[in-house]
């Protein structure tokens, strides 16, 4: 999804620097004003970001949906959050950036997330930015996840700008919960996201 821009004169009221504007279904705007002794704005429309997770016990849901958060809290994007049962009903075309994650079982990403790449990856990932996420609950596993998944992505996707390298979470026993860490980390990783999409 491409960046508009058209030219706006400053109302006498004015619109502040950086509001973001939502009107029914149209895309979200962000006005920007060109510089500070300017009367005019930029228009841009907001950047769009899918996350995609497999998850067994909620753990890689909650990472997918940490990252979501710090995605949309920098203003840059917004941010939709799927299981990968949904991919298929799911309009890739909308979106600027794409990010898989699902937990490592015995040192390989599930079955499940691969899948889900796979049906994005013919959907059309071309020209999107696209990253990985993952959790583990042993040192050996940490980042066999991630690095599974991108080079399914360099392998299905190869006309996608990837994100590299993505984001590892520990998990604490089986079940969890994610370590107390993570959170925060995740967060941070959506922000430098929606950054490098925004350059």
């Amino acid at each position: 999804m491409g960046m508009s821009f058209e030219h706006l004169r400053r109302t006498t009221s004015g619109r502040p620097t950086d509001s973001k504007i939502v009107s029914g279904n149209l895309p979200s705007l962000i006005f920007r004003q060109v510089d500070c002794l300017s009367n005019y704005y930029v228009v841009e429309t907001m950047k769009k970001v899918l996350v995609v997770f497999d998850t067994t016990y909620g753990n890689t849901e909650k990472l997918g949906r940490e990252i979501a958060s710090g995605i949309e809290e920098s203003g840059l994007a917004e941010c939709k959050v799927i299981n990968i049962e949904d991919v298929e009903t799911e309009d890739i075309s909308v979106f600027d950036g794409v990010l898989f994650g699902g937990p490592i079982h015995a040192f390989r990403v599930t079955r499940g997330i691969k899948n889900a790449v796979n049906k994005a990856a013919k959907m059309g990932l071309d020209g999107k930015l696209v990253s990985s996420f993952d959790t583990y609950q042993v040192s050996s596993h940490e980042g066999k996840g991630i690095k599974q998944i991108e080079d399914l992505l360099k392998k299905k996707a190869k006309g996608a700008k990837i994100f590299s390298p993505g984001l590892t979470a520990l998990v604490l026993g089986r079940q969890g919960p994610l370590n107390d860490d993570e959170p925060a980390k995740a967060r941070e990783f959506g922000l430098r996201f929606a950054q490098e999409l925004g350059n």
